[in-house]
């Protein structure tokens, strides 16, 4: 071939200009965007490797589409701060960045962050991606949940959130922060705070329709429905079985703020009699209510301490009270007790001259975030979970279960549904009214068969009725199978128990090398008595032995098994008072176990869960 002056190319030089103006990729761009600038051009315009840099603390208002752009590099969405200035690789983000960090708003009830279907290699980095309008739906949308996402071929894959602070509204919470309902996906060393709704479920991070694999790592997560969950509804990929997730080294969590009434009661309310009204003789009572709007409802307080006052005929009663945080209006009830009538004002003061009330009605009970569980696994395959703290779930909405391993098909629309190779290692869970619900088959309409869960070496602690809950460590029930309860220290003061079981017997249950207190019941069935006349009738085959049971009676139990005095039982640990349940040395439980390590939980420095400290979401509820 002749190429310029005459000279003449052989086939490797030709093979060589092909791979330069041909081959080669272009080389990685970065683009700059100012606040409001138009980010969804530059998103549309970014090429494979390219980096999109958007202002520290600025702010962009829209409904970002993620598209397709064919390549297989990762671009990437992110702060254009100094890096100095950000947490490193590995380590969470938390508000205290906030200064650093660009500011994503949806201005809607729409997702600020959406895929399109198939997008792909999409990263995004350092950014704050702020509640949608009154915390309705989802923050991020990965994958699209809908019955549109129907082929294999339209979900999103190879995403990443690495290090993004994503949080609720203050006074409205926020539905969901991440539906993940994508293929290939991380979500890695974030920050997701005040994500709570009244009267429907809220999710930290939640998934249904996509095939994983996913990894959830090293973030702080905070809901008040579920703060995890996959499985729950619509899967229109038939035999889509969310799987191969690994869940590890995060704390899982919710404040225990939330436990209270959403808007507190009004306080130091008072009565002064006055003249110049026209109230009839007698005595009047009174209970003043606070009001706002939160979420999509308006939140009530617990009416306020009852006041009374005795009236002259044409008198009037002046009523006072401290404002409350955040209230919108107030409703006064009176004038007899238990009266239907009220007033409504905006400012705390009233003045009851002898008015008909405005309308008539009881006040409702006290509004509350809906509460159910920690983690819940619906439709899930191959889930390590494993490192992790969990903490704080009461009985609300549910019983006070941290940890839900429950199949169900939303009525049928998908028979595939199942629960199964779950391995759940080295967690703490501590502040919780129960620890697992484990059901072997969807009760209302036929799911596969739950199977083949590991549960070893955790620590759970402060599982008490102070929770609301049973004190359960597992409700077993449903007929699931192959089950191992190994190496874990129980401590639950007042339980009912340790396990619970309810259904046909259970194939495959290993019970061993566990410590725990006995309390009241033990292994109890449901119409069975405690002991060997429930492990018969439902664990027939079951592998029974080296637990402690302290304060139970071995009369009752498998030979193998240890029933100290709860006196012992605490003595064995450093400081059982303080919480270090690691055993002292030298105790007799010390390498005790069929496997000849300590009885109880065994977890390597390296294993253990990190420590909620310094991951305290900031006043107002972000």
């Amino acid at each position: 071939m002749r190429f310029g002056s005459g000279a003449y190319l052989n086939t490797c030089q030709l093979a060589a200009i092909v791979a330069v103006f041909v081959a080669a990729p272009c080389a990685a761009a970065e683009r700059h965007v100012p606040p409001n600038g138009n980010l969804q051009a530059t998103i549309d315009a970014a090429r494979p490797g390219d980096t999109i840099l958007l202002a520290p603390g600025g702010t962009y208002v829209g409904n970002f589409t993620l598209p397709v752009h064919g390549g297989t590099t990762y671009i990437t969405i992110r702060s254009a701060a100094d890096d100095r200035l950000l947490p490193p690789a590995n380590e969470r983000i938390s508000p205290q960045y906030v200064a650093q960090l660009p500011k994503l708003k949806s201005g809607n009830s729409s997702p600020v962050i959406a895929t399109a279907p198939g997008a792909a290699y999409w990263r995004l980095l350092f950014l704050e991606l702020l509640p949608n309008t009154r915390g309705a739906n989802d923050i991020v949308t990965l994958g699209d949940g809908s019955a549109a996402q129907n082929a294999p071929g339209k979900v999103p894959h190879h995403l990443i959130l690495d290090r993004v602070y994503i949080h609720g509204d203050a006074l409205h919470g926020q539905k969901r922060a991440v539906a993940l309902n994508s293929g290939e996906t991380n979500i890695l060393n974030c920050h997701v705070s005040g994500i709570r709704a009244i009267g429907q479920d809220s999710q930290a991070i939640a998934g249904w329709s996509g095939p994983g694999p996913y990894t959830i790592e090293n973030n702080y997560l905070e809901a008040a429905g579920e703060v995890v969950l996959f499985g729950g509804s619509l899967v229109p990929i038939r035999n889509l079985v969310p799987s191969n997730i690994v869940i590890r080294r995060n704390t899982i969590t919710r404040p225990v703020s939330w436990r209270d009434p959403v808007i507190a009661s009004p306080n130091m309310v008072t009565a002064n009699v006055m003249s110049g009204g026209q109230l009839p003789a007698g005595r009047n009572v009174y209970r003043v209510v606070a009001r706002r709007p939160a979420y999509d409802a308006q939140a009530w307080s617990e009416p306020s301490v009852e006041v009374s006052a005795t009236v002259s005929a044409n008198d009037r009663v002046v009523l006072t009270w401290a404002p409350v945080a955040d209230a919108t209006e107030y409703r006064v009830y009176g004038r007899t007790a238990g009266a239907t009538g009220y007033w409504t004002v905006s400012a705390p003061g009233f003045t009851d001259d002898g008015r008909p009330p405005a309308a008539q009605g009881r006040p409702e009970g006290a509004t509350r975030w809906q509460v159910k569980n920690l983690l819940e696994l619906k439709n899930a395959r191959h889930v390590q979970i494993a490192n992790n703290l969990f903490e704080n779930n009461w009985a609300q909405a549910q019983s006070g279960t941290a940890i839900v391993l429950t199949p169900r098909t939303e009525g049928g629309q998908f028979p595939w549904c199942v629960v199964e190779d779950v391995v759940f290692e080295y967690n703490v869970v501590r502040g919780v009214g129960a620890g697992f619900n484990i059901l072997g088959i969807d009760d209302e309409a036929p799911s596969q068969q739950t199977n083949n869960i590991r549960i070893r070496h955790n620590e759970f602690v402060d599982m008490t009725s102070r929770w609301g809950g049973s004190g359960y460590f597992a409700l077993v029930h449903g007929r699931p199978r192959d089950i191992v309860i190994d190496h874990n220290t129980i401590v639950s003061e007042g339980g009912g128990g340790v396990i619970q079981v309810d259904g046909p017997p259970i194939e495959g249950f290993v019970l061993t090398n566990n410590v725990a207190r006995h309390n009241s019941y033990g292994i109890i069935g449901s119409s069975h008595a405690p002991g060997m006349n429930s492990i018969q009738a439902f664990f027939p085959k079951a592998v029974i032995t080296r637990n402690v049971l302290a304060g139970g009676s071995g009369a009752q139990y498998p030979p193998g098994n240890a029933f100290p005095s709860v006196a012992e039982f605490e003595s064995h640990f450093v400081d059982y008072r303080r919480g270090n349940f690691a055993l002292r040395p030298g105790t007799d439980w010390s390498r005790a176990a069929t496997d000849g390590l300590d009885l109880g939980a065994v977890v390597p420095e390296r294993e253990r869960p990190r420590s909620a400290v310094g991951d305290a979401t900031p006043a107002g509820g972000r």
